[in-house]
This record gives structure tokens, sequence and C-alpha cells, in this order.
């Protein structure tokens, strides 16, 4: 009797949404724009019960639309007893002929993200590497509209570029009045390998300058001429931090970025050879098809080496080993024949291990042992991404759920001290730590940090120490490394002299504590040897487990790893050698101990080395290495694992002849470039492990531009394009100051002038490099012979501007420059040294001449070793300036302010044959037809030049502000030409600094840099009490609307208190983007009794 339900509702044209339940009231329905009408079947459940269609014009079933128009058609149902009523509504669409939208897109490959929305434009898919091709299929309403995707059929397969393919699909409305598109942008997976092109002039084409593999998605900077193009992922990294151009320095416009879709169509299409070459593989393809071709390539290296196809059994130990292997299983590692000396080691309690212990009333270790893995699962989950702030509560960051984890295990170990799966959770924890405060930049809270308060303390007292010592000698805490172990030095002497022999060992260490800054592993090394940190601590605990199961391989193996991180290959090796010979299928303990053969320097077992190296590499590289891992240092194969990338670098090295089914130096380098490209993009924060990351970058493109002189000397133009893009990098690195990046830079200076001594861009990289020198130590015996090397490089550069870089004959000025002769002779020498057995060959056989001695051929004399305590002496010396970086803001001009990064060679002594110098110069550059590129004209020279000039004679200032004049009108967006400039001056004339700053050209959207010209201007004039300057308020509104209002405080007690009141309201109603007149500052005006 009561009931009011539809049992059928059944329409004509279109179909429900959501299909048909009678307990369901609400539908819609999309109807095309050529349907007039929607006719309705609908039976009820009751046959007694009764319905009326709302709408119905003549009461029947049919209801008319319009066009363009949605309709609520509304059906009544009233029960047998007439008062149970029930409404159910159709909300029926009628697409407009105009109308050009899409209900739906798929896609054949991967997810369209994010979720379709008619209104909604653009999407992205992300594909495999191997996703060669795509169908698109776009749904309409209306089936009369027209759909085009890329302007094709849409069954048609669209074809992807090997990184980004923006495909279109172009919507035509019914009447062809309207169309609309919207666009899909397929991105491929990058290929997990390097990719090698087949000649140089292809990679200086298509190979990214930072990770030197294809350009990834490639983006091109807007206006640098020629182009300068990177991986998309690559140019954020390098810009993430910085607005200049990282190749030379260019401020970066607003919309600095551009996608080269073009060039990626290119380079989807350039034939390169396979990536398992090595192996036996001759098949070339286009790139597009790479990845599907890797991934069923016969040559492809079997990887899976618990195969027992690969294995058989050593009849000594009897344990499964791999064929290749046996033979260095059975000369070193087989248990049965050789045994590790027995570890002597005293399982303690230490200080630091007991104030991680809590009065716990739980003393079941299996409970504790659960709750601590559950700390680490939460803790793993709770680390932040790249670019994410996160604000943890109190007592759930991931410090928290790490030092919870330290705590249960320890508490643990405090119950049943002989286990040693205990210590060894412990350890990982602690290593963990590590790698959580440098990679994420996670803090303890005070309250809990038990592991990182005597790290700090200790490491704060020996700079303080450090500081003290140094300052008795005249150098400043801010002084470069070189200089501050001088100061060491010679107190280290003063000490010995005077008898003090106890305080002269603590000098020593300090020295050796100071100058290990100043190398490529010196902070890790110390951190992992020092009891006080958590690294060291991590050693000690590895140590415990292992001196209570001294056969345990993986135990063996944290000794062995945290060795190497020590800088102890020679202890590394036994440990590792144990945990191989007693687990062979351990292959990071066969990677581990090929890096410490390697690094040994032991030939008989090079060949070892090598093999275990190789398929660690090539396990990475056809595997990948995204694993899940609660812990980083349980994952041997991460990308941030530095070891890592240091093995597979020196395993470039080790590779002096061509060994069969091993990779060539040159691909190992590029696949290293490519591992810390892509750690560095991933890395959240820039600590040690990004410096260190750094480094081997570096050292990889440095070795690959020695590969590439070697293998194509022709190609000149390349090898200085490639030393100037490192050169660059170098500058841009976070790396400290040292002697070995001052080296890496020297190096690559003089590459680039050697090769194209004409070439203006590296005459100017050099005088950078010889500031840079100088800067470092300004006190030296040679610093202002370097200092005029130096202006003789900028001005040099500046001479060749508009002339061809591949000119034949040095500049005059760098032709008697001290390292120019020295590799001259050095030249002359090799060439001698070359011709002298052809000539011998050639000439009859004869007695030596009576009294004369052969000609010595061999290596020159080596030079002295160091003095004990005394500085290395490796190469030049640092600067502590950063490329041609600006300086500190509002900082007086100084010596180091704005070099460029590097130092020019050693100091030579100057040939005496000047003729014979020249002849030479010319000689080695003769035969070179062709003047090259022109050179272009820059700023950077004129800039550098300026600076070396301040420093040589800061009095005569005239050629100074005429250069930096220059500089400000080729390029008016950089701000070190003002800054610079304003210091100069604004001692003598503090308006002329004013003067000088507001020429700077501000931006409608000024950002921080802008911000501090601003300040400046407006700290100088209100300092010289000149209130009613022009310029003033402008500043100040320009300086607040980035700053904030906040900033302006003290400047407006100021101006209140002089009665500025207009000033004033000019100045607040523009912070705040508003007419003086508005009614919001008129209330705040006359609440400030400005009006």
């Amino acid at each position: 009797m009561d009931d009011a339900d539809i049992e059928k509702l059944v329409i004509n044209p279109g179909k429900l949404a959501p299909a048909f339940k009678k307990d369901c009231t609400s539908y819609d329905v999309t109807l095309a724009s050529n349907v007039k009408e929607l006719k309705l079947q609908i039976d009820t459940s009751d046959t007694g019960a009764s319905y009326s269609i709302l709408n119905s014009s003549d009461g029947g079933r049919s209801v008319a639309l319009k066009e363009g128009e949605t309709i609520p058609i509304k059906i009544e149902v009233t029960a047998e007893d007439g008062r149970t009523v029930k409404i159910y509504v159709i909300n029926a669409r009628r697409l407009s002929a105009k109308d050009a939208t899409l209900s739906q897109i798929t896609s054949s490959v991967g997810e369209i993200q994010p979720q379709f929305e008619p209104s909604l434009l653009n999407y992205q898919c992300d594909v495999s590497s191997d996703t060669q091709e795509v169908v698109l299929k776009p749904e309409a309403s209306d089936t009369a509209i027209k759909l085009l995707v890329n302007a094709a059929d849409p069954t048609q397969p669209v074809k992807l570029n090997i990184g980004s393919s923006h495909v279109e699909i172009n919507v035509t409305s019914v009447d062809g009045s309207t169309q609309q598109v919207y666009v899909v942008n397929f991105i491929r997976q990058p290929i997990n390998q390097a990719v090698l092109f087949t000649d140089p002039s292809t990679s200086a084409q298509y190979q990214c300058p930072f990770c030197l593999n294809y350009i990834y998605c490639p983006l091109t900077i807007v206006g640098s001429e020629p182009k300068h193009t990177f991986c998309s992922c690559c140019i954020d990294e390098l810009t993430r931090t910085s607005k200049l151009d990282p190749l030379d320095e260019s401020p970066l416009i607003t919309e600095w970025k551009a996608e080269d879709s073009e060039l990626d169509k290119r380079l989807s299409n350039v034939t390169v050879p396979c990536v398992y070459k090595f192996n036996g593989c001759t098949e070339n393809c286009n790139l597009t098809a790479l990845s599907g071709h890797i991934k069923q390539c016969q040559h492809k290296p079997n990887t899976d080496y618990n195969s027992k196809d690969l294995n058989e059994t050593c009849t000594d130990c009897g344990r499964s080993v791999l064929k290749v292997d046996q033979p260095a299983h059975k000369n070193n590692l087989c248990t049965s024949k050789h045994t590790a000396d027995t570890v002597k080691h005293t399982v303690e309690v230490r200080k630091w291990e007991k104030k991680l212990q809590q009065a716990s009333s739980e003393r079941n270790i299996t409970v504790l042992q659960k709750e601590a893995d559950q700390m680490i699962s939460k803790y793993r989950t709770s680390l932040p991404k790249k670019g994410q702030a996160v604000r943890y509560e109190d007592d759930s960051s991931p410090i928290d759920f790490l030092s919870n984890a330290a705590t249960l295990i320890t508490n643990a170990i405090k119950v049943n001290g002989k286990e040693a799966s205990l210590h060894h959770r412990l350890g990982q924890i602690l290593e963990e730590q590590y790698y959580a405060e440098d990679m994420y930049n996670l803090k303890p809270t005070e309250e809990d940090d038990f592991m990182s308060l005597n790290m700090s303390a200790k490491e704060s007292s020996k700079d303080d120490d450090v500081n003290a010592l140094c300052g008795r000698y005249g150098v400043s805490n801010s002084a470069p490394l070189a200089e501050k172990l001088k100061a060491i030095d010679a107190e280290y002497k003063h000490l010995i002299q005077s008898g003090q022999s106890e305080k002269s060992d603590y000098v020593q260490n300090l020295y050796a504590w100071k100058s290990k800054q100043a190398t490529q592993e010196g902070k890790v090394a110390q951190l992992a040897g020092d009891e006080e940190t958590t690294l060291g601590q991590a050693y000690l605990k590895y140590m415990d487990a292992l001196s209570l199961d001294q056969n345990n391989a993986v135990y063996n193996l944290d000794v062995g790893r945290l060795s190497l991180f020590q800088g102890n290959a020679e202890v590394a090796i036994p440990r590792l050698q144990l945990a191989l010979g007693t687990k062979p299928s351990l292959i990071p303990a066969k990677f581990y101990l090929g890096m410490a053969l390697g690094q040994t320097g032991n030939k008989a077992r090079v060949n070892e080395a090598v093999s275990y190296l190789q398929q660690s590499l090539n396990l990475v590289l056809t595997q990948g290495t995204e694993q899940s891992f609660d812990l980083h240092i349980e994952d041997h194969w991460r990308h941030d694992n530095i070891l890592l990338l240091k093995g597979f670098h020196l395993l470039s090295t080790l590779l002096t002849d061509v060994i069969e089914n091993t990779m060539t130096p040159e691909q190992i380098l590029h696949n290293v470039a490519l591992l810390c490209a892509r750690k560095l993009q991933n890395l959240v924060h820039r600590g040690e492990v990004y410096r260190q990351c750094q480094w081997i970058l570096l050292n990889t493109h440095s070795n690959l531009l020695q590969l590439l002189s070697k293998k194509h000397p022709g190609n000149k133009d390349m090898i200085v394009n490639r030393s100037a893009n490192l050169s660059a990098f170098i500058k841009t690195s976070a790396i400290p100051l040292s002697d070995d990046i001052i080296n890496l830079q020297e190096k690559i200076c003089e590459t680039t002038v050697w090769i194209q001594p004409c070439n203006s861009k590296g005459l100017s990289l050099l005088g950078n490099s010889q500031l840079a020198k100088y800067d470092y130590n300004p006190s030296s015996d040679d610093a202002q012979l370097t200092l005029d090397e130096a202006v003789d490089s900028f001005r040099s550069s500046i001479g060749l501007e508009g002339k061809g870089s591949g000119s034949s004959g040095p500049e005059e000025k760098l032709a008697s420059q001290r390292w120019w002769k020295a590799k001259l002779e050095s030249e002359k020498k090799a060439q001698e040294a070359k011709a002298a057995p052809a000539a011998a060959s050639k000439a009859p056989a004869a007695a030596p001449a009576r009294g004369k001695a052969p000609a010595a051929r061999g290596p020159a004399a080596a030079k002295p070793a160091p003095a004990r305590g005394a500085p290395a002496a490796r190469g030049a010396r640092g600067a502590p300036a950063r490329g041609a970086a600006a300086p500190a803001r509002g900082v007086t001009p100084a010596p180091g302010r704005g070099a460029a990064r590097g130092a020019p060679a050693q100091p030579v002594k100057a040939t005496t044959n000047t003729a014979s110098t020249a002849e030479t110069a010319n000689a080695v550059t003769a035969g070179s037809s062709d003047s090259g590129p022109v050179n272009r004209t820059a700023y950077h020279p004129r800039l550098g030049l300026a600076r070396a000039l301040v420093r040589k004679n800061p009095d005569h200032l005239d050629e100074v502000k005429s250069l930096y004049s220059e500089v400000m009108t080729m390029a008016p967006e950089l701000h070190d030409s003002y800054i610079e400039l304003a210091d100069l001056v604004v001692k003598a004339d503090p308006m002329a600094a004013v003067e000088i700053y507001n020429k700077f050209p501000a931006c409608e959207n000024p950002n921080f840099d802008d911000a501090y010209i601003f300040g400046e201007i407006v700290r100088l004039i209100m300092k010289q009490e000149k209130f009613d300057d022009p310029r003033l308020g402008p500043n100040m509104i320009s300086w607040g609307r980035v700053m904030g209002i906040g900033s302006l405080e003290k400047y407006v007690n100021i101006l209140d208190a002089k009665f500025k009141s207009k000033l004033l309201m000019d100045v607040y109603a523009g912070v705040n983007c508003k007419p003086v007149d508005d009614d919001t500052m008129q209330a705040f005006f006359k609440y400030k009794c400005w009006i």
C-alpha cells in the first residue's frame, strides 16, 4: 500500500549514470546536441502506484530539451495509499552544438594524471622507458564532435620521443564554431644506463653538459648563445639555490626555461650502439628503441649470481662459488686454506652507550627488538621528501623514532650483552643517524641529543683551539685553510724548539685533524674513526658484534666497509676476504673487497678487483637499485652510498688494458656520472654526502676530459667546451675550497688555454683561477707575480674579443707566464725523448764519447717530502672566494671576494732563452689554418680585471670604475658590479654609492638579491639624513615589498620623529599596494596621527 518505488526506468536515447536502482533517486545523462526530446519508460513496483513526469508539457512520457541547458526531469511516484510520495530526478543535459569538451581521456599505456575533468585541459602520463608509442582514446558525449589526436585519426598510435611528448587532442564542436585543445604530456622514464654516442660531434649536440648522458626532457636557457641545454632534472638541481646560468653566470630572467621538443624529437632518431657492446652485442638502433632492445638483448650480462649455471662447488670448502671467481677463491678466500687473524677487541659498555640506556621493566629481548623494529619503520616512513617542508610534533620526528629504537636495543644489550646481533643492530642505528642528519638535515632535540652533543662539542672545541692558535700569528677565523695550516705548523715548530713536547703533540694532532678537511675523503674518514661521533660509535658496535661472532659474514662485511670509510684499505681486506670466503654469494662483500684491493694497488690481484667491481656494476645497472629497506645502510646498492660511486670510479682507473667482457673506462665513467647526477637530484640536504657525490662527479668529468683529449686530440672546440663547462661546475659546487679542488680547477684552466691559447673565454677562466690563487694566499712569496699574471690573462681575454678563437700563437702576455713556459719545456723534453730512439736506430752504433755520461731518461727527481707538521704542498693553494659569485652583502671589498675558484699551476722558474720560447710557442699552434669561432664580447673578463686591479692598486680606481661601468652596461641585471663598485666609493662619498646603486634596473617582481640593493640605498640616504631625497620613498617601498614592512621599522621611527608624514603614508600605501586614499590606509594613518 505504501510502496512508491520505480521498478524499471529506461530512457531513450542515452544511458543513466549511475545505472538505475530503485533505491537511488538522482541520475545524470548527457545527450548529443541534436537530441530534442528524451523519452522515458517507467514501471512502478506496485501496480497500484501511480507516477507523473512533472516536466512533461503534454503529460506524456517525453520531455523537451533545450540546447546547451540542463533540465531536471522530476518523476513523482505516489503509492496506492495516496500519502506516500517519492521523487526521482534525472538531470538531462543537452549539449550545445557549440560545445567542444571531452567526457573522458584514456591511454593504452600508463595512467593519466590528474583525474579527468572536462574543464581541465592539461594532463601528464608517465610510461616506461621502452614505450615507443601509445594510443590515446578521447571520448566526447556528443558523437558528432570532431576529434583529432596530433592532427590525425584518434585510432592511430602516436610515436613518443625519448623524453617528453606533448600529444594534442583537438576538439571541434558540432557546428564548427568552437575549438578546444586538450594536451597530454607523456614522460618516458629515463634509460637507467649511460648511452654513448658514435662520435664526438653527435655527443656535442645531444649530451647533457652536467650528467654527460643523453639530454633527457631537454630544457634550454632562454637567451643563451650558443644554446645552453640540459636535462630538465639536471638544470633544476643546478638552479635550486642560484638564479644564474650555471655555464656563464648570466642572470636568469623570470621565464628562463624553454622546452626543446624539436631537440627531443631529433635525439630520439639518433643511432646509438647497444650498451652491451662490451659484452659482444653489435646491434645499433635509434635511441627511442634502445630501452626495448636492452631488455631483450642476448648479450645482457647474467646478474643472477645464485644461478646454478654460473656456479660450481669448491672442492675444498664445499661452498658454491661463481665459476669466474674460482681461481681467486682458491688462491685467497677459501676458508679451508685461508683464515683471518683473530679479532683483538674488548666488548665494553662505554660512557655514550650508558647514556642511551633507560630504566625499563621490560626484560624480554624479543619484545624489545620488535618495538625497535616498529620505531625504525616509523622512522623511514616519516622521512621528508625533497622540496617538502615538514613540521614534526614533539617526539614524532624521524630522529625521535631512531633515538627510541637505539634506546630499546641498548636496553636489550643490557639484558644480554653476549648477543652479537644486538650490538650489530645498534651499530646500524647509530650509522643511520649520521645519514639522517647529513642527507635530511634532521637534528635531535636537545634532550635527546645523546648521539650528537659530544660530536658537536668536540668539533667546536677543536675549531676554537685552531682559531685561537691562528690568532697569535695574525690569521683570522675566516682565513683560507692553507693560512691556518701554516700558522699551526709555525706553532708546532715553536713548541718543538722550546722543548714543549706534550703541547707539540696536541698541536700536531690539530694539524692532522684540520688538514684532513682539505681532502676529498677527510671529513668522513675523521667521523668514522672518532668515538665521539655516531659513525665512529657504529664502528665500535660492529667490532663488538664481530668479536662475539668472528666468522659472521655480515659482521666482517660491515667492519671492512667502515674501515674503507676510515681510509684503511689494508685493514679492510682480511675482514672482507673472510666475509666473502664464508659466504661467496654476498655480493656487497665482493664489491667492497674489489674496492679495497684496487686502493692498495696490489698488481697481483688487479684483475680480481676489476672482476668484482664489474660484477657489482652490472648488477646495479641491469637490476636497478630501488629496493625496500628501513635503514639506508642496509641497502648497499643505493645511489647515496658514496663508497659505491667511488668504487665504480676506481674501476675505470684500474682498466689500463682491454679486458674481455668488461666495460671500457669511458663507458664506466659515463655511468658513474649518471649515477652521481641522479643522486644529487634526489638528496634532500646538501651535506657531506652531497659534497662527496659532487666530488666524484667532478673527478669523473675530469677523467672523461682526459680520455677525450687522448682519443680525439684534434677536436679542440669540444675539448675546450668541456673544459669550460667543468670549470663552471667547479665554481657552482658546494665543495669547500681545498688543495684538491684548486688543483682540479687549475688543471682544467690550463687544458683550455693550452689547446686554444686565443680562446677569450678560456683566458678569462685562467685569470679567475690565478686571481683565486692570489686571494687564497696573498702573503705568499709569489703572490704579486700571480696577481700580475691574472691581470695579463684578463687583458689578453679582452684583447682577443672579435678575433678567431683558433688563431695561431699565444698572446705575448700569455707566453711569458710561468705555467706556459713550464708546459713548453715539458713538451720539448717529451719530443726530444721521443726523437732520441728514432735517431739512435738510424745512426751507426758507436761508443759513448769519453767523459760524457748518457742523458738521463726517466722521471724527474722527486720532490722532497714536507717536514713533519708542514702544510701539504700539493699543487697551488686554494682560493677562499667562489668563482665570480657576488660578495658578501654590505661588506667593503677585501681580498677573496668574487674571485673564481681555482689557481694556476705551481710556479716555475722562467726560461732564459726567450727566442727559443717564442719559436716553440708558435710551433705548438702551427698548422691551424682555421681561425675558429669568433670570440664573443663578454662581461666576465672585465669583471675579473676590475677585481684584480682593486687588489693590485686600490688607490688608482679610474680604470676599475670604467670596467665596472662596462659590466653594468653589458649585464645590467648582475648585482655584483653595482655592489662591488659602490663598496669601493662608499667610505669617501656615500651618495656616490647611492648613485651607483640607483642605476640597477628594478623589475616588477624583485627578489632578495634585488632587495639588498634597495636596502643599501635606503640605509645610506637615511645615514646621511637626506630625508627629502626623491629616491628614498620608492626604494623603501621596493625593499618593504620583498622583506616585509618590519624591515622598515627603524627608519619609520626616525622619519616619524622628523614629521615626514607624507613620505610615510606613501611608503605604507606602496608596500601594501594600495592608494593613499584607501579607506583602510586612511584609518591606519589617523591611528598613527599622520593625518
